[in-house]
Order: structure tokens, then C-alpha cells, then sequence
């Protein structure tokens, strides 16, 4: 199981650089270090673990999305993810919790 750290840095690493593969256009690229993020994120660690599920949530219906032709997620469009992730991003660099209201509204799954 990952740290606190181990996540937080994970994630600034892979959803940065899955922005890069997105704006590129190598879209089969994005997620290609997710199952690891998702397999060794501890459940129920306590509640500032909880930005690195939203986080996770966020990842995997990018992929949903990139899968599914950018359907199923009307509030966001195909542009929208890189701009989506690299707030993620931010906010894990400053080491705040998530802000982007978009963000919240359709991947924090605790309310």
C-alpha cells in the first residue's frame, strides 16, 4: 500500500503527465499507470486520503470517456480532462485538498 506521499507524488507524476499524452492526441496512453494508483491506494486510511479517491474516480472516467468516444460525461468535453487533471495536479502540488468545483460535483462520490 502506498503512503500518504507515495499517493500524493503518484498522482502529480501520472495525472500530469497522462495531460501531456491527451494534448498530444495519444489518447491510449492515458491510464496506463492507473491498476497500479488503484491497487495500492489503502481504503479506509483516514480522510486525507479522501482528494486521492476523488482523484482516482476523476482518472478512471477519463478513461471511461477516452473508451466511450467522450460520451457520458455532458459536463465535460474531450478538452476539458488535461485542463481537469492538471488542477488536480495543483492542488496535490500545494498539497490542499481538491478545489475545482467541476472536479467535486462529478467525482466525489462521499456525498
Amino acid at each position: 500500500m502506498f503512503t500518504y506521499e507515495q499517493s500524493r507524488k503518484y498522482l502529480i507524476e501520472h495525472l500530469a503527465k497522462d495531460a501531456e499524452h491527451h494534448l498530444s492526441g495519444h489518447f491510449s496512453k492515458v491510464g496506463e499507470a492507473f491498476d497500479e494508483f488503484d491497487a495500492n491506494l489503502p481504503r479506509d486510511a483516514g480522510d486525507e486520503f479522501n482528494k486521492f479517491h476523488i482523484a482516482l474516480n476523476f482518472w478512471d472516467s477519463w478513461q471511461d470517456a477516452r473508451n466511450h468516444n467522450w460520451l457520458y460525461y455532458p459536463k465535460i468535453k474531450q478538452d476539458d480532462w488535461p485542463i481537469l487533471a492538471m488542477s488536480i495536479v495543483d492542488d496535490l502540488s500545494e498539497d490542499r485538498n481538491i478545489q475545482n468545483h467541476l472536479v467535486l460535483e462529478c467525482f466525489d462520490y462521499s456525498k
